[in-house]
Parts: C-alpha cells; structure tokens; sequence
C-alpha cells in the first residue's frame, strides 16, 4: 500500500516510514522541512511542500497516488504556541483542514471514483487481458452448469441481452447451431470463444466429491479456500463507523 506520510521527516514521521517499509508498505514523505530533516527521508520518496499549501499537496497525491495518508504535519512547542497561538492554529487545525480537503477533492467525488475505476480497469486488461465487462462476467459465472445462472446475470448486466436467454441456452447446447452474430456478442462480454463457453455449459462449478475436506457440492471457488494454506480471519467494518465483522481472507 502507498501511503503518504505528512510531516514524515520528523522524529515520529520518520520512525512511522520506517515501520511502514518494514511491513511491506512504500511509504511518501511530505514535508516543509520547517523543523524535520532531509536527512531522515530514508524510507520512501519525498515531496517537499506546506500543509497548507493544496495546490503542492494534490500535485503529490496526483504523482504518487497514495491509498492512505498519515498526518505528522504540526508545530511541537508549547512554549511557542503560547507566544504564537494563531500560527499553531493555522497549522495544526488549518493544516489537517487543508489535506482533508485535497484528499476529498481527489477522492471523494463522481470524477474521482470515475478516474478510479478507469484505472483499474486499464490495469485488468493489461494484466490479465480482460475489460471490466468481462471480468464481472467471470465474477457471475454465468455460462457453467447448463447456464443456470445466465437468467440473472442477462437481468442485471445486460438487459438488452435478457429476452435471447433461451437462444443462448440453444447456442450453448447445441453444437450443430450457428449464429455468428450472438457468438461475437457473447465474446465480447465474456471474453471466450463459443467453444470455450460451450466447454463450460457442460461443465460444473462444483465438486461432485468435495475435495480439501468440503462436502459434496461444494463450490470450486469452496474448495480453494478450504485448502489454501494461506488463508486468515481478520476483524474489519463493512462501513465506515459500522460494527467489526469478522472476514476470511485468501492469499490466492
């Protein structure tokens, strides 16, 4: 995870880098260097910049792309803020206003969710090939088991698709049958040549045995999950604010 480190070339800001990059995470300083040093930036890149300063922070939260930030940017000194009460002010609480701000100016807005997904979506097809079309397809599955999930699938994603439900079935069964036109459609949305799908409508997504120690019937996605060894419970909200759930994660 990248995480901008506000303040990061202070005592504790530094020191929090350095358990960052030891936990596997790429930490970014931000720093005016007022009272931190150069010198501790050893864990990550930095960006020299105000927290006040919104145009430099979403300049670095645009080139690093963090997914989480830490906030260390502050005036320490008591016997200062006593002398200088509206500076402290402005920096500790106008400081947190300013980056709370930004981030939501990034993040928390129809253009940013749209930029977002873009994103990810341009990752997926050039990781794995796959468009975000069909990468939900694959996430319903729905051409196995005699296509016995396609109904809901047409309904929810495709609509327009949802009245040739049963010349697909036909398509699918029937290997004699040909229809070029709603073959390209279905690649289009799925990714798969006919014969591919047609391979998967006699096909099930379920174990007839089991297997890792699942009943019969259980789901092959089931039976990953019972056998990977790296697998874990972990306590995490559904919502922000919301009660802690328990959750099962997969290192697969």
């Amino acid at each position: 995870m990248r995480v901008l480190v506000a303040g990061g070339a202070g005592y504790i800001g530094s020191h929090t880098c350095k358990a960052l990059a030891e936990a596997g995470h790429v930490p970014v300083v931000y720093d005016n260097l007022h009272t931190g040093h150069r010198w501790a930036v050893k864990w990550g890149a930095f960006e020299q910049g105000d927290i006040n300063d919104p145009a430099a922070l979403g300049a670095a939260m645009k080139r690093h792309k963090p997914e989480a930030v830490i906030n260390f940017a502050a005036l320490a000194y008591v016997g200062e803020s006593t002398r200088e009460p509206t500076l402290y002010y402005r920096v500790n609480v106008g400081g947190m206003l300013t980056l709370v701000e930004t981030m939501r100016a990034r993040y928390d807005s129809p253009e940013a969710a749209s930029r977002m997904r873009d994103t990810a979506a341009r990752y997926a097809l050039e990781t794995f090939g796959l468009t975000e079309e069909q990468l939900v397809c694959m996430a319903y599955s729905p051409f196995a088991e005699k296509a016995s999930g396609l109904g809901e699938f047409l309904g929810r994603e495709h609509p327009a698709l949802a009245g040739r439900a049963a010349d697909i079935r036909a398509l699918l069964a029937d290997h004699a049958l040909d229809d070029p036109p709603l073959a390209a459609e279905l690649l289009r949305i799925s990714g798969l040549e006919l014969s591919r799908l047609r391979v998967l409508h006699g096909r099930s997504v379920r174990r007839p045995d089991g297997g890792a120690g699942t009943d019969a019937g259980t789901e092959v996605i089931g039976a990953v999950l019972a056998g990977d060894p790296h697998k874990a419970v972990i306590r995490t909200r559904l919502a922000p604010g919301g009660p802690h759930t328990l959750e099962q994660i997969s290192g697969r």
